[in-house]
This record gives structure tokens, C-alpha cells and sequence, in this order.
């Protein structure tokens, strides 16, 4: 190639990456991309055209003629690092573009229920291996695929050592994939003493945000062979069903008499009340005698879903229970 066609080769090779650098320029400002953090945009673009580097000097270094051969031996090796050079700059390439496509996903919806950063993170160790592969072909000056063929051989050591992090990969993916737990969800996990809001599902570990505002990270392995307990169904309904229980003291002027009118006033209260749901009747119980008293249970439903405001309503159906104990001196 004489020196003409090697300066046109070179500007080619720039126009190129320069035009993709423009395209995806284009393509980022789309409304789609404008809540996305510019910081995680820039990089991506500036390493388009890093990319463009490697590739000149190789081709550089290809077509360098030289009259000493001492020389010859340095180019090798100094080509091996362009080569190498350009793999690491690939890789850190496909990294920015994994964090920006995770970012992106985060900002829908579908995020919530489907996460899908252990399947970024396993494809970004994916190509991390392959090119891993590649530099060492280079190194050693070996065909890629040999080396595959003897890297299969220790193949069965490595998923050895690593079996914690293999379980954990596909149990993340399983509790995503079947919707037992997603973003957002309170769980309870009582074999491991765990319970707390779940903040994010990595490759291999589930991580809880607990009531103290504490975080606890579960491998998520021992999450599949464990019974979990999520709370999310209970809102998707229109209802919350509150079990709530009521001590009687019998001081000697109580008339104890009285007490079956006492349970009907207590059903009665429930059942004109028009937040509590009268499809589902609430049920009033005696529990074991107690030291502090007669433990009475009281479980209803009331007509609210939300948590908070269900919670509020029941104080105040509570509240209306307590004064007709009060007014039965059963306290």
C-alpha cells in the first residue's frame, strides 16, 4: 500500500467514527434520553472516537516499512499493544453503553417489575471473558480458539469455585423473572431474620432498606430455598383486613351480665360503620384468659387499600370500640 492509499485509508477510518459519533449524537437527544444524566451521555460519545485511535496506529504500524530488522521486533510487540489497546478501549466502550441502557430502563416502568441488572451485569462479564480470551491469544501469540478448547478444560474447576456466584446469578433472575419480588416491595424473609423494603437485585444478592433506614444484603441463592413473605398483593386489593385485640378487666362493680350485650354493641358499632366492608363480617372472639385480664379478638376489614389511610381508619374504628368498653366499665 503506498503511502497515497494509507492517508485515505486513515481518513476513512476517522470519517467513520466520526459519523457514528454524530449519529449517535442524534439519537441520545431524542425526548426519551433528556431526563438521563449528561455525565453518563459525554463518555459515551468521547469514546466513539477513541475508539478511531488504535485502529490508526495499527494500520500505521502494519504499513511501516523499515531497512532494520532490529526494529522489526519492537513494531511486533508494539502492535500487540495497539491490539490490546484497542480491546480495553472496546470494553470500557461497551461498559459506558451498559450503564447508560441500564439507566435509560430504570426511568420506565416496567422496570419496577422487571429489573434487568443482573442480566446487564452477566452479559457486561460475558464480554469481559471474551476479550479477556482475545488479549491472551494475543500475549501468547496462540489462535483464540485453541485457547478456548484449553480453557474448557478447567472448566469444571471454575464453576466450582465460583458456585456461590453462579447460584446466586440464575436465583436473581428467577425471583425477577416470576414476579416474586420486585423493586419497591416490602418482604419478609423470617428464616433469615430479614424484613425491610427491596431497594435494588443485583447479580447475585438481593439488598433490603429496613425500617431504621439500614440496608441488609441477602445472597439470593438461600432467598429461593427460603419462604418469603410480600406484601405488595396485600395493597392490589380493595380491601385490609386488621386484626386488632382488646383487653376486658372485670372490676367487682362490673355487671358481668351484660357482657353478651356488650359483644352485640361491639358488632353493632362494626357494622354501621361505613368504612368498615360489610361483605366480609368482621368476627369478635374470647382468646386464653390472661393475667391482665380477658383478651377479646376483634378482626374487620375496612374499605381502603392504601396502608396509611387503611391504618388511620382503624385507629378511629378502635377508638369508637374503646368507648363502648368504656362505657360497660369492662376496663
Amino acid at each position: 500500500m503506498d503511502q497515497e492509499q494509507f492517508i485515505i485509508l486513515i481518513l476513512i477510518i476517522v470519517a467513520l467514527f466520526i459519523v457514528i459519533r454524530q449519529l449517535l449524537s442524534k439519537f441520545f437527544l431524542k425526548d426519551s434520553f433528556q431526563n438521563l444524566n449528561q455525565g453518563l451521555i459525554k463518555p459515551v460519545l468521547n469514546d466513539v472516537l477513541m475508539l478511531a485511535i488504535p485502529f490508526v496506529l495499527y494500520f500505521f504500524l502494519q504499513n511501516l516499512s523499515l531497512s532494520n530488522t532490529e526494529w522489526v521486533g519492537f513494531i511486533s510487540h508494539l502492535m500487540k499493544g495497539t491490539v490490546l489497546l484497542g480491546l480495553w478501549l472496546f470494553y470500557r466502550f461497551i461498559s459506558k453503553i451498559i450503564r447508560l441502557f441500564n439507566a435509560y430502563y430504570n426511568q420506565l416502568t416496567l422496570a419496577k417489575s422487571r429489573p434487568i441488572e443482573p442480566l446487564l451485569q452477566a452479559f457486561k462479564i460475558f464480554v469481559l471473558i471474551v476479550l479477556g480470551l482475545f488479549a491472551i491469544s494475543v500475549i501468547v501469540g496462540q489462535d483464540v480458539v485453541v485457547l478456548i478448547g484449553s480453557v474448557g478444560a478447567i472448566t469444571a474447576l471454575i464453576s466450582l469455585i465460583f458456585k456461590d456466584l453462579i447460584l446466586g446469578f440464575f436465583a436473581s433472575l428467577l425471583l425477577t423473572s416470576s414476579d416474586i419480588i420486585q423493586i419497591g416491595d416490602w418482604v419478609e424473609v423470617p428464616s433469615l431474620q430479614s424484613a425491610g423494603t427491596v431497594e435494588s437485585v443485583g447479580l447475585t444478592t438481593i439488598t433490603l432498606r429496613n425500617r431504621n433506614q439500614s440496608k441488609t444484603t441477602l445472597p439470593s441463592y438461600k432467598l429461593m430455598s427460603s419462604e418469603i413473605t410480600n406484601y405488595r398483593f396485600v395493597g392490589l386489593g380493595e380491601l385490609r383486613l386488621f386484626n386488632k385485640t382488646m383487653m376486658l378487666k372485670f372490676p367487682p362493680a362490673a355487671q358481668l351480665d351484660r357482657l353478651p350485650m356488650f359483644i352485640d354493641d361491639l358488632y353493632a358499632a362494626l357494622a354501621s360503620d361505613p368504612l368498615v366492608n360489610k361483605d366480609q363480617a368482621p368476627r369478635i372472639q374470647f382468646n386464653d384468659q390472661q393475667l391482665a385480664g380477658q383478651e377479646l379478638s376483634i378482626q374487620f376489614y375496612v374499605n381502603e387499600s392504601d396502608l396509611i389511610k387503611a391504618i388511620h381508619i382503624s385507629t378511629k374504628v378502635m377508638a369508637q370500640l374503646i368507648q363502648i368498653q368504656k362505657h360497660y366499665h369492662f376496663m
